[in-house]
């Protein structure tokens, strides 16, 4: 579940919004800012966490790293 956004490191983008699939993350008309609307909605797909240019953005549990193919 999406856990926080850091609005202090924030640019504004809305990247997060964009690529979340079940728009839990809104942008703000007032501020621009992201904001969870609907945390209990959110995938657990870390689209959100993986696209944010600037790495504000927490989901948790904690993404696993991808395994190596060999």
């Amino acid at each position: 579940m999406i856990k926080s956004i850091d609005h202090s490191g924030c640019i504004k983008c809305g990247i997060c919004a964009k690529f979340c699939p079940g728009h839990v993350i809104v942008i703000s008309k007032e501020d621009g800012l992201p904001h969870i609307a609907y945390g209990n909605d959110c995938w657990n797909c870390f689209n959100c966490e993986l696209m944010c240019p600037t790495e504000v953005v927490h989901v948790e549990p904690y993404r696993k790293e991808k395994p190596m193919a060999w």
